[in-house]
């Protein structure tokens, strides 16, 4: 199978979820004998083509992964061209579109070229990312913001961005079946043209590791008797950071030395550092941007991984990936998180926003060893059976093979 991955961000632009989802898949489907190329957008300490690992990444000059108007123009355009170009060179089967960067394909080029698309849509849809942005209002700035300029783009640009994603892809795959029922109540679709697959994470790399566990703690500076919690992702006030560096303030413990790791970076790294500061408190550490491959050194350097997110995300890849590393989790109850732990097995869920009772279910895990124990044993468990990479894969590669024999008879 010859597959094209759109997508106006990797992990070396940017880590998020959409970035990690694309390069899984990307190395899913190269480990298993099939040609990839990644069309994303232009990287200044990257060559306009690279292969690596069996992957062939197109950094497209003249296009930025910031997504500014300006630039959203050059990317729709000039991605195109790069499908024209490889459709007519090595030759593909089929794209894979990482959200809405498929929708200009889908809906202008898909008759013309024949090539049939898969749009992987991360979110829950675009009344759950109003909702998600309005609930982050705690300024007038932001409030305007919102108001004016936030609301117009999702009216002129997010609207249709989904529905052209939707409707004219030839299938969507949703990351949960939250998101998919989000998607179906805002587009009119048939249903069996929309899947949840949960992103493959691999279980092989994200594992209990403890020779890793004291290297990494030792790199930290972190004492092999601290119990240490840990925040990851992308540092936004919408993932709730600040909630959990507050409920880790509030924590007490009359014996034993409680950290509390934040691995990333963001728009509020800087704040939250401050903040710290502020308390004189020599107990948080700040890593930040880590790469994905490390990551798993940071998760079992960990004791319990802290998801206090506000955000209605489809689903939380970090959640699961400290999962498959055997860390209980305190996770906000919101969206498509609820897929993720089993309550009481695996963790705890709290009301999003809700510092008290993040703290209450943080504390409870703290100060049961043999919970500590179980849960984590639980958490690994499901993630192996639930969202390991080859299940994932597997039922990607099976759907996109269908949806190429079905694009073949329609010709």
């Amino acid at each position: 199978m010859r597959i094209a991955i759109l997508c106006t961000a990797t992990t070396l632009h940017q880590q998020g979820g959409t970035e990690v989802h694309a390069e899984a898949i990307a190395a899913g489907a190269a480990a298993r004998g099939h040609s990839v190329h990644i069309i994303t957008s232009h990287h200044p300490d990257r060559p306009e083509t690279e292969v690596r690992g069996g992957i062939s990444t197109h950094y497209l000059p003249g296009t930025d992964f910031s997504m500014s108007r300006k630039a959203l123009t050059a990317w729709w355009e000039l991605s195109a061209l790069k499908i024209k170009e490889l459709a007519s060179g090595p030759g593909l089967d089929i794209i894979w579109a990482e959200n809405y960067t498929g929708q200009y394909y889908a809906s202008r080029l898909r008759k013309e070229l024949g090539i049939p698309v898969i749009s992987f849509l991360g979110g829950l849809g675009v009344f759950d990312d109003i909702r998600s942005n309005f609930s982050r209002i705690s300024t007038p700035g932001e409030a305007l913001y919102f108001a004016t300029r936030y609301l117009a783009q999702a009216a002129l640009h997010l609207c249709p961005w989904q529905y052209n994603a939707v409707h004219y892809s030839d299938h969507t795959v949703t990351v949960s079946q939250a998101s998919r029922q989000a998607v179906l109540r805002e587009i009119s679709v048939p249903e069996g043209r929309i899947t949840a697959i949960y992103p493959p994470v691999d279980t092989r790399l994200f594992r209990p590791d403890t020779k890793l566990r004291g290297k990494t703690r030792e790199t930290l500076k972190l004492g092999a008797r601290d119990l240490v919690l840990l925040m990851s992702g992308v540092v936004h006030k919408q993932k709730g950071f600040e909630l959990g560096l507050k409920a880790f303030f509030a924590l007490e413990r009359p014996a034993g030395d409680l950290k509390l790791v934040i691995a990333g970076d963001g728009p509020e790294r800087g704040r939250l550092e401050q903040l710290a500061a502020s308390r004189k408190n020599k107990s948080v550490f700040f890593t930040g941007t880590v790469p994905n491959c490390e990551m798993p050194g940071i998760y079992n350097a960990a004791d319990i991984y802290l998801n206090p997110t506000i955000r209605r995300e489809g689903l939380s890849i970090v959640t699961v990936e400290a999962m498959a590393c055997a860390l209980p989790s305190v996770v906000s109850r919101i969206g498509g998180t609820v897929e993720t732990i089993e309550e009481g097995l695996s963790g705890f869920f709290t009301r999003p926003g809700n510092i008290a009772e993040l703290k209450q279910k943080t504390l409870a895990i703290l100060e049961n060893t043999d919970l500590v124990r179980k849960m984590g044993f639980n958490a690994r468990k499901r993630s192996v059976d639930i969202f390991s990479a080859d299940k994932s894969m597997t039922a990607i590669l099976d759907l996109s093979d269908k949806v190429i024999k079905r694009a073949g008879t329609e010709i």
